[in-house]
């Protein structure tokens, strides 16, 4: 997929340029990508972004497979949830070595990391020992310069998705 190539080209970016397609976690994986190659001293600053457009095609095969909510709202850790709603949508961000300077970054991103759950009762159904595997993995490489309080969650509005 060139579209990485045109941004990076437009925008007059060098370094590391890569198109990244991971479903409901594009985003969070492109942000562990950018952040890595800050930590690694590859590049001070890094370009997340994440740009989802819907097409009829895949609303069709979503709504076959029931994954659509039939009220077209998304009810996240609710009763009535019966699916996600769908919309386009895109993110950006730049993120930058910590400086000493900077008194109130926007936010840190203090640790992170990507798997695939592996085996489960579907393609699209969670993993939850594999998941508490890697949340095992990473929280000994978080650290908080701040009295904070770390919040994850996945809301997709299903009975699997939210259980």
């Amino acid at each position: 997929n060139i579209s990485s190539g045109i941004v990076s080209y437009t925008l007059g970016l060098i370094g590391a340029c890569a198109t990244v397609d991971t479903a409901c976690s594009t985003q969070l994986v492109a942000i562990h990508l950018a952040r890595a190659e800050i930590v690694l001293s590859t590049s001070p600053q890094a370009l997340a972004q994440e740009v989802g457009l819907l097409g009829p095609a895949w609303s069709s095969r979503f709504a076959s497979l029931g994954m659509l909510s039939a009220l077209g709202r998304c009810h996240s850790f609710d009763r009535q949830g019966d699916g996600y709603a769908r919309a386009d949508g895109a993110a950006c961000f730049l993120l930058a070595e910590s400086q000493p300077t900077c008194d109130s970054p926007e936010f840190s991103v203090t640790a992170t990391a990507v798997q695939s759950d592996g085996p489960s009762a579907s393609l699209s159904a969670p993993n939850g020992s594999a998941q508490r595997r890697l949340i095992m993995l990473v929280q000994p490489r978080q650290t908080f310069l701040t009295p904070t309080v770390p919040v994850e969650c996945h809301g997709t509005g299903t009975l699997l998705g939210d259980p």
